[in-house]
């Protein structure tokens, strides 16, 4: 009992450090040498081979004298309630103090828009403990309910650093967090050049499932095994000991059952011999000014949604759960509004009101002029996904498993239809009566507009959920659906039946489309960096064009905008490419930023607004 009760104590106290105003945990005070069980990229999930090694691992590291345990993310595959609260109930049978930060696959296609991992392990993915005379600072990077590079918030590069700086004199500060300190940040020279400013020892992380030793911009990084490497016979289960002692680390591999194998040491802090391993040079600077393009309005908080425009007026959410009207002349914010979490929905404007869903289970509705609140509704689960309003009704997604159609003046609810499970989170589409959307749950439906009443719904043959149409917007021309899912598939449907007419996969399509202006050409965005124009009109599949940004690598699913003749094409790190409609041909391609671009949005009078996740917005006339 007496066991039980302090294992118990140790997991509580370690969730308990949320990072906010609350005493740091510390565990091991006078010990100058610790010993670390160092787990990343566990990838948890029900019945699958992980969940059995990670339970195996909780006993064998329960049996052995580690002074502390770290997961450094990627608990799970998809960040769904059920996945976290299995590896919860897993990890919470450790019997020594536990740090977890969260990884891309607790962030990215999370249907409780991280609420749940907060309420299990540590509010907004801050934690902070002490063991020894070390200071662990653990911090997430996202990115944040889309594929995109990491970033790391304004308000989490805050909290940072009044964490480091109300160190003790004594506490030598370790980073945690689940990405590697390069290029997969897009703010990383900041994070970088706030932990040298404190003296940051090294940076513990994963990702990429590889035990390696790097200089991170003058920083030791400790990468970490996963749980499990290797393939087929050569299949090994394992996690890291990194041992502190002195002035040095010692990282060793422990497979499952078999002895630690030591792998590299190095010294703590920069050294000579980091100084000789290699540094990825940094990304280019924005040139954005070269395209006539301006920076209207640089928000404190990340941005994760696009623009709602009126005239002079642009309404948009940010990542501390603040609504804001801006005009966009003057970059004065006229009135704001304050969700309990962030907003990831991409606001409306309609009639004189501004709608928008929460990811603290809400959708609200403000009179645009002034902020005043019209209505409020309730959600059984956080709102992420986008909308949309005709004849003065909004269709959306309300939660996972749930779209509806409201009264956009009232808030009434004029039907609710449930499906399967998962977000609705691209923008819906609606032709004639019928309203066509994708969820994360393989599925795109199609429903009676008027009565919710499904109508068909398309499969996409698979099981894996990382490649539904959840976050794709259903392009319709020509009596035909369009869609590009993650699975690298576009696919054409019948609109009234929901027969899939065709298939291709000759090029890397992924989840960003658009369509010509007359409605006659598909867009799709590839994940090589190109622009590829179908015909819409034909029943197999026929290009008009294809056309290079010559960017590369890309998975941003921002959609693709058509204004004025001109296509404008976005990627993860801040990039935009405007081509010509009629012939394909690259006008212009410039840097805005680092980070991704979540919406273009055109306006009637041919103004271009570009929002990026560090929190930019931009004004193309």
């Amino acid at each position: 009992m007496k066991k039980l009760l302090l294992t118990l104590s140790l997991v509580l106290a370690s969730f308990a450090a949320q990072g906010q105003n609350n005493e740091i945990p510390t565990f091991c005070p006078d010990k100058e040498e610790i010993e670390i069980a160092f787990f990343t990229d566990i990838h948890v999930n029900l019945g699958n081979a992980m969940e059995h090694a990670m339970r195996e691992a909780v006993e064998e590291v329960n049996s052995l004298p580690y002074d502390f345990i770290i997961i450094s993310g990627d608990l799970c595959n998809m960040g769904s309630d059920a996945e976290l609260e299995l590896v919860h109930e897993i990890v919470s049978k450790f019997n020594k103090p536990l740090m977890v930060t969260a990884g891309n696959h607790e962030t990215t296609w999370s249907e409780s828009a991280f609420m749940t991992y907060g309420r299990l392990f540590h509010e907004q993915g801050r934690v902070a403990m002490r063991v020894g005379n070390y200071l662990f600072v653990g911090y997430q990077v996202g990115p944040y309910m889309k594929m995109a590079e990491g970033t790391i918030r304004p308000e989490d590069i805050l909290w940072i650093e009044q964490t480091m700086r109300n160190a003790r004199p004594t506490d030598k500060i370790v980073s945690v967090c689940h990405y590697p300190l390069i290029n997969d940040i897009s703010n990383r020279k900041e994070i970088t050049d706030l932990l040298r400013k404190y003296d940051t020892k090294m940076t513990l992380c994963g990702h990429y499932h590889q035990l390696k030793l790097s200089n991170y911009d003058s920083i030791p990084g400790v990468m970490g095994r996963a749980l499990q490497m290797g393939s087929g016979k050569n299949t090994t289960y394992g996690y890291n000991v990194l041992r502190l002692a002195n002035d040095s680390l010692y990282m060793f591999e422990k497979v499952l059952g078999k002895e630690p194998v030591e792998r590299f040491r190095a010294k703590q802090g920069y050294s000579e011999e980091l100084g000789k391993l290699p540094v990825q040079p940094y990304m280019p600077e924005p040139d954005f000014e070269k395209v006539g393009a301006k920076l209207i309005k640089a928000d404190t908080a990340s941005i994760f949604t696009g623009v709602a425009v009126n005239g002079d007026m642009l309404y948009y959410g940010n990542s501390v759960g603040w609504l804001h009207a801006m005009n966009a002349k003057t970059g004065k914010v006229k009135w704001s509004q304050r969700f309990g979490n962030s907003i990831y929905s991409t606001p409306i404007y309609s009639d004189g009101i501004v709608v928008v869903g929460g990811a603290d289970c809400s959708v609200r509705a403000f009179k645009a002029s002034n902020g005043r609140e019209l209505w409020s509704l309730k959600t059984k689960t956080p709102v992420i996904g986008d909308g949309i309003v005709e004849n003065g009704v909004f269709y959306s997604g309300i939660g996972s498993g749930r779209f509806a159609a409201i009264e956009l003046r009232t808030g009434k609810i004029l039907w609710e239809a449930s499906f399967g499970d998962g977000q609705a989170q691209g923008r819906p589409t609606i032709v004639g009566d019928k309203v066509l959307f994708g969820a994360w749950d393989c599925y795109l439906y199609c429903l009676d507009k008027t009565t919710g009443k499904q109508l068909w719904k398309w499969y996409n043959g698979g099981h894996n959920k990382l490649f539904s149409p959840g976050h794709v917007v259903p392009r319709v021309a020509n009596g035909k659906v369009y869609v590009v899912a993650p699975d690298r598939y576009a696919t054409v449907i019948d609109l009234e039946t929901g027969r899939q007419i065709w298939r291709n996969n000759s090029h890397r399509v992924r989840e960003s489309t658009g369509i010509s202006a007359d409605g006659q050409m598909f867009l799709g965005k590839t994940m090589d960096g190109e622009l590829v124009a179908v015909e819409s009109g034909a029943t197999t599949y026929i290009e008009r064009w294809v056309s290079d940004a010559g960017w590369g690598y890309d998975h941003n699913p921002c959609p693709i905008t058509v204004s004025r003749g001109v296509i404008y094409m976005a990627n993860r790190l801040g990039e935009i490419a405007a081509f010509n409609e009629k012939t394909g041909e690259l006008i212009w391609r410039a840097k805005f930023g680092d980070s991704a671009t979540n919406k273009i949005v055109a306006d009637e009078r041919g103004n271009v607004y570009i929002t990026l996740i560090e929190g930019l917005i931009y004004k193309i006339k």
